[in-house]
């Protein structure tokens, strides 16, 4: 078998493990995305349902006179939100206000 022979049956194996790998990479790509698009989906969902959750104990609090538990569950809520990224600078002011008129102590977690 002369030389060029062989070079074209490497060239020739070298394009279907490169097109095989590329289709895998494809395929697990897909399949991959697909998965964590399920999981985001789903923690989205699952976030929603806690939020509805403590809003009806805090709908409950203030129904049934519990004026100050309730207060605190929601500062605790705040002050958890206000450690998370993405806060805008409008609402740390807005917190700071809060804090700095109702709060003896940082209870929203602000100095």
């Amino acid at each position: 078998m002369s030389p060029s022979k062989k070079i074209d049956i490497v060239h020739i194996a070298l394009g279907f493990m490169t097109i095989i790998g590329i289709s895998v990479g494809y395929w697990l790509g897909a399949s991959g995305a697909q998965v964590v698009y399920d999981n985001m989906h789903f923690l989205l969902i699952s976030d929603r349902d806690i939020e509805t959750i403590q809003n009806i104990k805090a709908l409950n609090g203030l129904r049934e006179k519990q004026i100050e538990t309730t207060v605190e569950f929601m500062e605790v809520r705040v002050k958890g939100a206000l450690k998370f990224e993405g806060i805008k600078s409008a609402t740390i002011a807005q917190a700071l206000e809060y804090q700095s008129k109702y709060c003896k102590t940082p209870c929203l977690g602000l100095e």
